[in-house]
Order: C-alpha cells, then structure tokens, then sequence
C-alpha cells in the first residue's frame, strides 16, 4: 500500500510540474532578458558615436559650444543601468528610454544645425558619415525595440495563462514592462 501511494505521489508530481509552465517560463524571461541586452547594446553603439560627431563638428565654427554641456548631460542620464530585475518595474524603464529619445532628439538637432553652418562644406562628407552610422543606429534602435516588445509581450501572456500564472506567482515571476515600438 505504501509504494502504491508513493507512486501515485510520484505520478502525480510528474504530471503536475510537466504542465505547470516553469520552464517555458525560465525560456520566456530569458529570451525577453536577452532581448533588452539587444536594446541596451544599440543605444551604447549610438551613444559611442557621440565623441566622434563632437570631435568632426568641433572645427565648425561655435555651435558645438551651444550643444556640448546638453549632449554631455542627456548621455550622462542614459548610463543609468537596468538590470534584468529592474524590467519589472515600469518607471525605471521608462526613465531609461526617455533619456535615450532625449539623447537622439539632441543629435539630431545638432546634426541638422550644423549643415547649416558656412564651414560645413569643408568637413560635409566626415559628418554626413557619421550622421548616416546615427541614423542606421536609430534604426537598429527600433527594430531591437520592437524585438523586445514581441518577447515581452510573449513572457507576460504565458505567465498569466491558467496554470501557468500560479507557477508564476508561486516562483516569484513578475510581469515586464513594454517598451512600446516605434
């Protein structure tokens, strides 16, 4: 009687913990916490180029004065780091993120202030460059964005899926937050 009741016990344990979701879950975070390593990486490679425009745009007349110490703060908020536990939590991501569109929205607005500089002939051809490697950047941007979207939006479906949301709730795995996609 007593290895019959263990075996049920075992059966049953079996059964239980192959539909109870956990490593689907473990798959789905994972993939979403690689996913904003993506993102992470390709405001890095923009935010590399930052030195190299300054650099080029230096020797065009006083306009990298206007723009230097607002280029220097808005990278310096986009150093705020976020770990893979901190993308629960929908206010640190945001700030994250919007700091970054500032960032951009500054090199942007520096690139197009100096094409219209009198010396931007002589250097147009380093800059222009320079702005294409930016603008391929903020493509690249968007497209690993959208990337973590579908991830996240993947995990947090699953996690909240019957019985996969008491595994979840038990095992102490909370929702993500979007980003939205642009």
């Amino acid at each position: 009687m007593k290895h019959i009741l263990q075996l049920t016990l075992i059966l049953f344990a079996v059964f239980f913990l192959s539909s109870c979701g956990y490593n689907k879950i473990v798959e789905l975070e994972e993939k979403a916490n690689q996913q904003w390593g993506q993102v992470e990486s390709v405001y890095k490679r923009r935010a590399e180029l930052l030195p190299q425009l300054m650099a080029q745009a230096k020797t065009i007349g006083n306009i990298t004065d206007k723009y230097s110490s607002q280029l220097q703060a808005a990278q310096e908020k986009t150093l705020l780091k976020i770990s893979n536990d901190d993308l629960v939590n929908t206010n640190k991501v945001q700030d994250y993120v919007n700091a970054q569109e500032e960032l951009g929205q500054l090199m942007s607005q520096y690139l197009q202030d100096l094409q219209g500089q009198p010396d931007f002939e002589l250097y147009e051809k380093n800059i222009l460059d320079l702005k294409a490697q930016i603008e391929g950047s903020q493509n690249r941007i968007n497209v690993e964005k959208r990337k973590y979207f579908k991830a996240v939006s993947e995990y947090n479906s699953y996690i909240n899926k019957v019985p996969q949301n008491l595994t979840s709730g038990m095992m102490g795995f909370d929702e993500k937050a979007y980003l939205e996609p642009q």
